[in-house]
C-alpha cells in the first residue's frame, strides 16, 4: 500500500497536467495563413513600421516582428513574408497589414 500511494499521486499530477495543457494551449490559426508580399520598402508613421507598395499598387502596412531588422532594407525592392495583422492605421494609407517574418532584397533600389 505504501508504494502504490506515490504512483497514483503521481499519474493524478500527470493527468491533470495535461489537462490543464489543452486549456492554455495557444489558439488554432487555420484561418490566419502567412502572406507574401513584394515591393519598395518605406518608413511608415510610427517605429518600428513601414509601407510597402506592390507593382500591382496594393500597399502594404508592415509591422517589425522582435527578431528582424526592417530598416536595413529601406528603399530596397524586397518580398516581405509573414503573418496578416487586423491593424488598420489611418496614418499608413496602407490597405493591407502584416507581421514580417521573413524578407528576401530582390534588388539594392526600389524601381520609380
Amino acid at each position: 500500500m505504501k508504494r502504490t500511494f506515490p504512483l497514483l499521486a503521481a499519474g493524478l499530477f500527470l493527468f491533470g497536467t495535461a489537462a490543464t495543457t489543452n486549456i492554455f494551449a495557444a489558439p488554432n490559426r487555420a484561418s490566419s495563413h502567412p502572406v507574401e508580399a513584394t515591393g519598395c520598402l518605406q518608413p511608415g508613421p510610427y517605429a518600428q513600421e513601414y509601407v510597402m507598395q506592390s507593382p500591382d499598387g496594393t500597399t502594404w502596412g508592415i509591422y517589425e516582428s522582435k527578431d528582424l531588422l526592417l530598416n536595413n532594407y529601406v528603399g530596397k525592392t524586397v518580398t516581405v513574408a509573414g503573418n496578416p495583422a487586423n491593424r488598420s492605421s489611418k496614418d499608413d494609407g496602407a490597405s493591407h497589414h502584416m507581421r514580417a517574418m521573413d524578407i528576401v532584397v530582390e534588388s539594392q533600389g526600389c524601381q520609380k
